[in-house]
């Protein structure tokens, strides 16, 4: 049966709330509560008989306060209901033993906010211009279906499709009828699917992590009906196909990194049209870096590096912009696990190369030319001579000029502009060299010498 709740009504609720500990004259099959507040002040078990647990109309919110709701034996029904406009579940707390989850319908304008769950979905189905912002989903998703105008930010989601039931196979879902939706901030820590799937128009996909997509899946994918849609500065990470696959028209492809992709890393289908890919990082992908097969594309200012296709860029159409990108397809040996698990650009481990040529170039010419000949002309009399030649002359020289000259030419040899072949060639100065390898020869001449050997051996005989 239902209630119609009066303000009276709920004050006597709330009252219950805190008088009994069970909450036993709460739970009923369900409750319809409507502009009103309902805080939960302890754990709740109710019977789950209806189709759904609590029902949430027009103005209604319940604040969970910390604590969970549940059904007393495992159901499909869903734990909490939105229906009208305007109704608000809040966190923190955690719904269970519900695997309908939460479903938001009616007139929209809903708010589910820091609820956690195990094992279930949010549905958003039929309503326009709802949030579901930083919730947590242990096994379940975040389907939207027929609902415009939907923003879906900073939830951590484990997606798994056996264990959650949902009919999409994504973590996040927006289908043909969610035009004009965000997708933002979220983390997607596991899917058995894909990681977000959007096929509706005029979506935005901004600053996601997705990372651990097996079972066949892609990170990001945009299908036919994805049109308009901008796919930006978001990361990519350890996939069974394609990082993003792109079949929609129109989509906007920037600044995003991706890396450890099992298919091709960025891949643009027969079915796209004037796509456009720029300022992406791709790493470390067994195929093609980028694949264009539609027409009219622009590909500009992207950076490849460990690929395994004959080239960085696969386009199989002509008449598009395909250029000012950067590609080297060798794979750093030295790379560890933990270096690849912060996700970042080749770019970064370029930087620290670029440091030791301005400190060991600067050091050996000003410093050392001073204190070596300073110590040693204070000590030869006696018999600390035999220190400073050897380690002065042995660390500058081997360290300056292996490294500087190892580690910065290939990222000279990657680049294809004019610019940077100029500063390649200014990078190891000679004059520098010349003055590091003149000095030590005057070092030597303490070495030809050989003094320090005998009072060696004479102390040894003391």
């Amino acid at each position: 049966m239902k209630f119609a709740a009066t303000p009276q009504l709920l004050v006597l609720l709330s009252l219950l709330l805190r008088a009994a500990p069970s909450n036993a004259d709460v739970c009923t099959d369900y409750i319809v509560i409507e502009d009103g507040i309902i805080l939960l002040t302890e754990d709740t078990e109710c019977p789950c008989n209806g189709s759904t647990l609590l029902e949430l109309l027009t103005g209604a919110t319940l604040d969970l306060n910390g604590y969970e709701l549940k059904c007393d034996q495992a159901s499909k029904v869903a734990c909490v209901s939105m229906m009208g406009e305007g109704a608000t579940l809040r966190g923190p707390g955690t719904l269970s033993n519900c695997a309908g989850g939460i479903l938001v319908g009616g007139e929209g304008s809903h708010i589910v906010k820091g609820v956690a769950m195990a094992n279930s979905n949010i549905l958003v189905e039929n309503s326009p211009w709802n949030e579901v912002d930083s919730n947590t989903l242990e096994g379940g998703s975040i389907q939207v279906v027929g609902s415009e105008y939907t923003t879906i930010s900073n939830n951590v989601i484990s997606f798994d499709d056996i264990s959650s039931g949902a009919t999409g196979a994504a973590a996040i879902l927006l289908d043909t009828a969610s035009s004009t939706s965000i997708v933002e901030y979220n983390q997607v820590l596991s899917s058995s699917g894909n990681g977000i799937q959007v096929d509706s128009a005029y979506v935005h996909v901004l600053e996601n992590m997705i990372s651990n997509v097996d079972g066949g899946g892609v990170g990001i994918q945009v299908g036919t009906q994805g049109r308009f849609v901008l796919v930006k500065e978001n990361g990519v990470k350890g996939t069974d196909q394609d990082c993003i696959h792109i079949s929609g028209a129109d989509v906007e492809v920037l600044e995003n990194m991706v890396r450890d992709c099992g298919g091709n890393g960025i891949y643009v289908d027969t079915d796209a049209e004037r796509p456009t890919v720029k300022e992406n990082q791709i790493d470390n992908v067994p195929k093609h870096a980028i694949v264009v097969e539609s027409q009219d594309e622009v590909v500009k200012y992207n950076t490849m590096t460990c690929f395994g296709g004959d080239s960085g860029i696969a386009v199989s159409t002509e008449g598009g912009i395909v250029s000012d990108n950067i590609e080297d397809a060798t794979c750093p040996e030295s790379a560890t696990e933990e270096e690849e698990d912060k996700v970042e650009s080749s770019d970064a481990s370029a930087k620290p190369t670029a440091t030791p040529t301005a400190t060991p170039t600067a050091t050996p010419t000003a410093k050392p030319s001073a204190t070596p000949t300073a110590t040693a002309t204070a000590t030869p009399t006696e018999k600390p001579t035999a220190t400073p030649t050897a380690t002065p002359t042995a660390t500058p020289t081997a360290t300056p000029t292996a490294t500087p000259t190892a580690t910065p030419t290939p990222p000279t040899a990657t680049t294809n502009t004019k610019e940077v072949d100029a500063s390649a060639k200014t990078e190891p100065p000679p004059a520098p060299a010349s003055s590091s390898t003149k000095k030590p020869k005057s070092t030597k001449k303490p070495k030809s010498t050989k003094s320090p050997k005998a009072p060696k051996r004479r102390r040894k005989i003391l």
